[in-house]
């Protein structure tokens, strides 16, 4: 599916250039959620190699990986992925990894896969921004951790981002593309239902 996008893209790219009056506007976000993030990884990966690894188009404008059951250090240069870790970055604008330490679905996942690993959804970045190949800029990656946005009885963190309205804020302007200063700076980023006050 990723790839037959990328075709379009393209083709569109090259009828702007053609004639500039019938430029495509349209900009594609995707949002994934858990193992659907590795569903994601593993799909651009593969649009990533068919194509050569072109450098001409973003497949996708905002990717939101919310909840990712995926290896934290996906971008990091030398990690197990880092080659999908590279595809997913370079065909991406921006993405926005939203995480919990508070997720518990994703503290037994890090004892099933990659032993040890921790997961993006639960830890965020190990690096900020990630240590990826040189030549393959990263500064497109960014994390937040959501855990101030749940209340403290909240028994599934996994799933709560679609249902508490600071999460539901913050991901509507995320996909607007909105400037990551400017989610900080308006305390978009930030929840107060957690911790509870002393």
């Amino acid at each position: 599916m990723l790839s037959a996008l990328f075709d379009w893209l393209t083709k569109k790219q090259q009828q702007t250039i053609d004639n500039p009056a019938k430029a495509c506007k349209a900009k594609v976000s995707l949002i994934a959620h858990s193992m659907g993030n590795y569903v994601v990884q593993k799909a651009m990966a593969a649009a990533w190699t068919r194509k050569n690894q072109p450098l001409l188009v973003s497949l996708i404008n905002q990717l939101l990986m919310v909840a990712a059951d995926v290896d934290s250090d996906l971008f990091d240069q030398g990690a197990p992925d880092n080659n999908d870790g590279n595809a997913v970055a370079n065909l991406t604008y921006r993405i926005t990894a939203l995480y919990s330490g508070r997720d518990t679905v994703l503290g037994a996942s890090a004892g099933l896969k990659h032993f040890g690993m921790r997961r993006l959804g639960r830890s965020g970045l190990p690096n900020r921004p990630p240590l990826a190949d040189p030549s393959s800029p990263t500064d497109n990656v960014w994390d937040i951790d959501c855990s101030s946005f749940f209340q403290q009885g909240v028994s599934d963190i996994h799933g709560a981002y679609f249902l508490a309205d600071g999460t539901l804020r913050l991901m509507r302007h995320v996909l607007r593309g909105l400037d990551r200063g400017v989610l900080e700076s308006l305390g978009y980023t930030r929840g107060n239902a957690w911790p509870p006050p002393q």
